[in-house]
């Protein structure tokens, strides 16, 4: 009997030691779990991706650097802080080409030269909110010569929309641009205005590569609004219209046209401008 007791009072005095190192175990997961902690970590891929331990605040207090990314995913943004698209390696796209919504009433075809076609491009393109600084229009000239191709930057070009309408020079006039993609600098499609129109002839005084036109019809380089005196013409709907003077259907040289506002109106047009973005 007495060894049966000492049993039991060893096994007591075993279970009870079991019992005090459980309840401080448990005291201690109570207070890690409903406390801060204090060892976890995380592992964190290149993409900034965090892995399967979970995220945690930094403790250095530095702002992350690292662009956003999808976590539930695993797919980085395609677009970086410095709005660079990472999926084309293009900037991204704003406004640098339009069809002007305007004509140039009764100035016809002078525009006081290049400068002034030039400038008027640029207020345009001001008034729509574009904060390019470099607008040319697409205006060929016999003193020089200057060449249209030659004036408007090195592309690419993009609408009002932010749809590319050339990628290059070189592409610009072998591929020609889509009608559709044809707008003004609000958005609206090319040669869209009060009556007579709609209008379809931009005076561009240049051959279908770019260069000046063969016979140098340019207004006077953009100086005359006489009757007497011709412009060369694309224009913006080419593929649309057939052309009942020439064969030669380009968006930027298909026939002749008078630099008077009257003779101008009499083969839909009002001196309209191709404008580029050169920066």
């Amino acid at each position: 009997m007495r060894a049966l007791h000492l049993t039991a009072l060893a096994c007591a005095l075993t279970s009870c030691t079991t019992n005090e190192e459980a309840d401080t175990d448990l005291g201690s997961a109570t207070g890690s779990a409903s406390g801060p902690a204090t060892s976890a970590s995380t592992s964190t891929t290149a993409s900034g991706q965090t892995g399967s331990t979970g995220a945690l605040p930094t403790t250095s207090g530095s702002p992350s650097t690292t662009a956003s990314a999808d976590t539930s995913s695993g797919t980085p943004s395609t677009t970086s802080v410095s709005g660079t698209s990472e999926s084309t390696g293009t900037p991204d796209a704003v406004m640098s080409f339009f069809v002007t919504s305007v004509g140039n009433g009764p100035n016809g075809g002078d525009y006081g030269g290049l400068e002034g076609a030039d400038a008027r491009c640029q207020m345009l393109a001001e008034a729509a909110g574009s904060t390019l600084t470099q607008w040319r229009a697409y205006l060929s000239a016999s003193e020089g010569p200057v060449h249209a191709r030659d004036r408007i930057g090195a592309g690419p070009w993009f609408n009002a929309e932010a749809v590319m309408v050339a990628r290059d020079v070189q592409s610009l006039h072998d591929d020609q641009i889509d009608p559709s993609l044809m707008l003004d600098e609000n958005g609206e499609p090319a040669g869209k205005g009060p009556p007579p129109g709609p209008e379809h002839d931009i005076i561009t005084g240049s051959n279908p590569d770019g260069t000046l036109d063969v016979g140098n019809r340019t207004c006077a380089d953009w100086t005359s609004s006489a009757g007497g005196d011709q412009v060369r013409v694309g224009h913006h709907d080419f593929s649309v219209i057939p052309n009942p003077i020439s064969r030669n259907q380009n968006w930027n040289s298909v026939h002749e046209s008078p630099c008077s506002e009257a003779g101008m109106a009499n083969v839909l047009g009002s001196g309209r401008l191709y404008c580029f973005a050169a920066d």
